[in-house]
């Protein structure tokens, strides 16, 4: 079979199809890498509204827990001693990208109860048992 003697050059050479393509690709690959990013500017503050709004949830979510209150439920009885609001704070104690608030609680039926982080919202299977003096129903 005699060999072909066109103008096409043929893919893997240089000047081929794939060659260009290649050529392309890696020039827009370096032109992205090399680029410097703009740093994004940092999100507005909420309006009003929304913020009274958010802070209405949380205050839901809480619920009677403030320092000094004990309450009980299904897994215990807890003695609370901090109520973080911290939104980055919380994040960090709860290792949740989302989280909002922490309380920070100790199990009062365990002599050596250490303090741990919860961030379960109040609900029905939550009661109340002692309220500090003082105590408003809530940490803000």
């Amino acid at each position: 079979m005699a060999a072909r003697t066109g103008s096409r050059p043929k893919a893997n050479a240089p000047g081929g199809r794939r060659g260009r393509f290649e050529r392309t690709y890696l020039e827009a690959l370096l032109l992205t890498i090399s680029m410097p990013h703009q740093i994004p500017a940092p999100a507005p503050m909420g309006d009003p509204m929304t913020l009274d709004a958010l802070r209405r949830v949380v205050d839901e979510q809480i619920g009677p827990r403030a320092r000094g209150t004990i309450y009980q439920n299904s897994d215990g009885a807890f003695e609370v001693l901090s109520v973080i609001r911290d939104p980055q704070r919380a994040r960090e104690l709860l290792k949740r990208r989302c989280a909002q608030w922490v309380v920070i609680v100790r199990d009062v039926l365990r002599p050596d109860g250490e303090p741990f982080p919860v961030g379960s919202v109040w609900t029905d299977s939550d009661h109340l048992v002692v309220r500090e003096a003082g105590s408003d129903g809530g940490a803000k």
